[in-house]
């Protein structure tokens, strides 16, 4: 007994002694992991991780939080910036990504890939001439940096120097032979160019190279069908489609294929089977109601985002724009009780707010409307819409100057808004600035070439400089575009008129607006035709030109176009200049100086989320858009 005491004790002393050394082992650890947790580094480096996830799975706004905090940690981390840059691309924010590369760049001047992006988002801007200093300042360091070799070759494509933009683009090719974005680039430029044999072979060549990519079928698609070569546009559509079934693009293109052949039926067929197939796809479902929208079958539009409503309660865009159709439609109680329904859920949701300021337009509310829009902007200082919005209420309370500030940062912000432009067009026209109005009118050509407003703006802002040759071409202009519609006769007559041409001339216009429309009144047509005899004798005090009786005959044929015209565009909006404004038009003037174009009377109710609701685009970043509907 005595001898196994000393073997009990050693055994019991060990245990302590090894409880001792676990406690200390895990405090250990405690610390050490504590330490990683206050370490800022560590911390930062763990929110890029986790933003990194959130961007690998196209949650931007969830990566944008998240790089967010790793900023907070480390107001000067480039890699954060950088990445939130990113995710500001990727959902659109141009301002906002725009100042982040700048942040990227000024915390770090040799990061190239942001230099790459931030000419990029100027080449976007139509800013060619930033876009190449960012592409020449990565070639002085990196002299065979292919993509900015590529964005050289696309500046002076924009520039117009396509000689060197070739050459560019044939630089690029010789680099990477085996990469497919260097031929799509050469090809796009040697479109431009007028090669279009040249640019058909080398989309085949991308095509080679990358089988199991869309992006070649889709341009050479597209390249067939500028051409009118229907069959073969078809085709590649049809295999975009069949190599990536589930993407909506292709469906987009083929659809668009069929509306330029005129066979609405087949591309109405196109975008039901696309709803059908791609139901759960918030790019695809809504295709079929933006398509009856740019129809103009608002009907059809209004009850199909109707039933969208219903299939996707949980789409917001899809509710905004069942929003606006029913503002466009007068319905404001249910526009309103639905856009209530989303700002009680989130109070300040820029987009819903701006949708009330329309209502409240709308209902002539216009102090309300002015305060709700405002509170959107502060929001969203970035939303273009909104600005143009805040401009229409403004303009409701008679302050043009605010209204005009508006509009222009509107247009800043989005170059494409056509509302804006024909805002601020309507304001110089009203108050006659002429050097104002005409790059108006050359922009809206630009950006809206198949539309009125472009043509008839610049031809005021002509006449009324003394210009009524180039002010004839743009009306004549418009008469080739739209030869069904009266607008492009009658503003031609009224031309014609104030230069002093031959009645005859007058009259030919007039009649044929009257004919292009069937259902317009015989008797004004039939008196414009008769008032516009010719003089029997012709004399100094009676000449065709300054006479007396000319001049009451020329009173009457305007009057009579008055008339017929003010008929037309009650009937058929669409063909007004203003034709989503609510105006009145002015009565003829004898003076030169009265505008072809008037402005704005009421706010509009813009189709903005409608027309947002198209198919993704596929493409580089925001340089160019391959295929929409």
């Amino acid at each position: 007994m005595d001898q196994r005491r000393p073997e009990n004790s050693s055994r019991s002393s060990a245990r302590p002694r090894r409880a001792v050394l676990a406690v200390c082992v895990a405090v250990q650890i405690c610390l050490a992991l504590g330490g990683c947790f206050r370490d800022p580094n560590a911390r930062k480096q763990k929110f890029m991780e986790e933003g990194d996830r959130y961007f690998a799975r196209q949650k931007y706004p969830e990566a944008l939080l998240t790089y967010g905090r790793a900023i907070q940690i480390d107001p000067r981390f480039v890699a954060a910036h950088y990445r939130v840059a990113k995710c500001h691309l990727k959902m659109g924010n141009w301002q906002s990504a725009f100042q982040e590369l700048q942040r990227t760049i000024d915390l770090e001047p040799q990061n190239w890939p942001a230099h790459l992006d931030l000419g990029q988002l100027y080449l976007a801007g139509g800013k060619a001439l930033e876009a190449r200093d960012e592409a020449k300042s990565i070639l002085q360091s990196n002299p065979s940096h292919l993509g900015a070799l590529i964005l050289l070759s696309d500046t002076e494509t924009q520039m117009g120097n396509l000689k060197a933009a070739l050459e560019d683009a044939a630089e690029a090719v010789n680099l990477a032979p085996a990469d497919t974005t260097v031929y799509l680039n050469l090809a796009g430029i040697q479109q431009r160019a007028g090669l279009l044999q040249a640019a058909e072979a080398n989309l085949v060549k991308a095509r080679t190279l990358s089988s199991n990519s869309i992006v070649p079928n889709m341009v050479l698609g597209n390249l067939y069908q500028a051409q009118k070569r229907w069959s073969d546009a078809e085709a590649e559509f049809r295999a975009a489609i069949a190599t990536a079934p589930k993407d909506p693009a292709p469906r987009a293109a083929l659809a668009g294929l069929y509306i330029a052949e005129a066979r609405g039926d087949l591309a109405e067929k196109v975008l039901l089977e696309t709803k059908a197939q791609l139901a759960n796809d918030p790019a695809a479902y809504p295709m079929l109601g933006t398509y009856y929208l740019s129809r103009g079958d608002h009907r059809r539009a209004l009850t199909e985002f109707a039933a969208l409503v219903k299939d996707h309660p949980d789409d917001l865009r899809v509710r905004k724009s069942y929003v606006q159709l029913l503002i466009l439609d007068h319905q404001t109680d249910e526009a309103a009780k639905l856009t209530e329904e989303i700002l009680r859920k989130s109070p300040q949701d820029a987009d819903a707010l701006i949708l009330k300021g329309e209502i409240l337009l709308q209902r002539e509310k216009a102090d309300d409307a002015l305060a709700t829009l405002q509170q959107a902007i502060n929001g969203a200082p970035a939303n273009p819409v909104g600005h143009y919005q805040l401009g229409m209420a403004n303009l409701a309370k008679g302050n043009i100057n605010q209204a005009e500030n508006e509009w222009r940062k509107a247009v800043g912000l989005s170059p494409n808004l056509t509302e804006a432009w024909i805002a601020l067009g309507g304001s110089a026209a009203q108050r006659r600035d002429w050097t104002a109005l005409e790059p108006i009118g050359e922009q809206l050509k630009k950006i809206a070439p198949a539309a009125a407003d472009g043509y008839l703006f610049h031809a005021t802002a002509r006449i009324n400089q003394g210009d009524a040759a180039t002010a004839e071409a743009d009306l004549n202009q418009l008469i080739r575009i739209s030869p069904q519609s009266p607008l492009g006769y009658t503003k031609l007559g009224q031309l014609r008129r104030r230069i002093f041409l031959r009645p005859s001339g007058a009259s030919w216009i007039s009649t044929s607006a009257a004919e292009r429309r069937p259902r317009a009144s015989n008797l004004s047509a039939r008196k414009s035709m008769l008032t516009q005899t010719t003089p029997r004798s012709i004399s100094s005090k009676g000449n065709p030109i300054y006479g007396t009786n000319n001049s009451q005959r020329l009173n009457i044929l305007s009057l009579s176009a008055y008339k017929l015209t003010s008929k037309m565009l009650l009937v058929l909006p669409c063909w007004a200049v203003w034709s989503k404004l609510w105006v009145k038009l002015p009565r003829p003037s004898p003076t030169i100086n009265t505008p072809l174009h008037s402005p704005p009377k009421t706010p509009i109710c813009m189709q903005h989320w409608v027309l947002a609701s198209k198919p993704r685009e596929i493409g580089r970043g925001p340089k160019g858009r391959i295929s929409e509907l």
